[in-house]
């Protein structure tokens, strides 16, 4: 669908790649998702901290926790400031993000 919008005389910006990123999320499809939010800026898209809470979103949906937390992290360098739609969109702790991870006992 973003690929048919310049035909239209349409192009993609945040706010649509952020749907297509949140789609992919509901859908279970982190890796597509991820590889939107790579792919912005080439098409001159700057993601913006919604885009990066639907990725990490994705993330966290898959049980990639150390990808939503490397995401979470990265937005600094890329000149994204977190917001709150952000910090609860990031994982407080491991097991927030990752149901399939074995719990760990500590002392």
């Amino acid at each position: 669908l973003l690929s048919a919008m310049p035909d239209a005389q349409v192009y993609p910006n945040s706010i649509t790649c952020s749907a297509a990123i949140s789609a992919c999320a509901a859908e279970g499809q982190w890796q597509l998702a991820l590889d939107l939010l790579n792919h912005m800026p080439g098409a001159r898209i700057h993601p913006d901290e919604i885009t990066y809470s639907a990725a990490i979103g994705a993330c966290k949906k898959g049980d990639q926790w150390k990808l939503a937390l490397k995401l979470f992290s990265s937005m600094p360098g890329a000149k994204v400031d977190p917001s709150t739609i952000t910090y609860n969109a990031a994982p407080a702790r491991r097991d927030a993000l990752c149901n399939s991870c074995p719990k760990q006992d500590i002392l």
